[in-house]
């Protein structure tokens, strides 16, 4: 809200605020629109000129498009939604991705260093690495590292001398049973594995 040109007061004013839903009349289409919590998801265009360049505008460039007055307030937020939890592709996934450009463009300085943006498959992976190149220059795409963990992990392992090997489902029980007996008692670890 800071980032949008609210005052202060109006932010503490919104913390403040119950949370409750507003009940909203859904043959009334103008008036759910104009519903305050409505406003905070959806932003009508009022004006012919904007119409014309939101419909002119390439359908890719708005997967990764993050207004500038909300990057640094989306910068500095957590983003606690679990994985899937609104749509496929979403606004976790496009901060994630313009904070990546952002901290490769503005805030890592060595060509060496590097910036490591994970996810859980290596799908998403592979479309965030493609979105990126839309939104970052050369330079700052060659410092980020976009894979899935699962994939992370099994090249990190081996550079710390560590043996590993992937597990498929048959197999999961007696993974769990070995790496159980070896943890320590004072551990606390479960006696048997839990079933997901």
């Amino acid at each position: 809200m800071l980032a949008s040109g609210c005052t202060l007061e109006e932010v503490f004013s919104e913390m403040d605020k119950p949370v409750e839903e507003i009940p909203v009349d859904q043959k009334d289409f103008v008036a759910a629109l104009q519903n305050e919590d409505s406003e905070r998801w959806f932003y009508v265009i009022d004006r012919a000129r904007d119409l014309a360049e939101v419909l002119n505008s390439p359908l890719d460039q708005w997967r990764v498009f993050l207004h500038p007055k909300a990057a640094p307030s989306c910068f500095d937020a957590s983003q606690r939604a679990g994985a899937g939890s609104r749509r496929r592709w979403d606004g976790k996934t496009v901060v994630a991705m313009q904070r990546a450009r952002y901290l490769a463009e503005e805030v890592v300085g060595k060509k060496e260093d590097r910036i490591l943006f994970t996810t859980f498959t290596r799908k998403l992976a592979t479309a965030i690495q493609e979105n990126l190149h839309k939104i970052c220059s050369v330079e700052a795409l060659s410092r980020i590292d976009v894979v899935n963990l699962d994939a992370w992990v099994s090249n990190f392992l081996p550079t710390q001398g560590c043996r590993h090997q992937v597990v498929f489902d048959e197999d999961e029980n007696e993974a769990w049973s070995f790496a159980l007996n070896l943890a320590p008692a004072d551990l606390g670890a479960c006696a048997q594995p839990l079933s997901v």
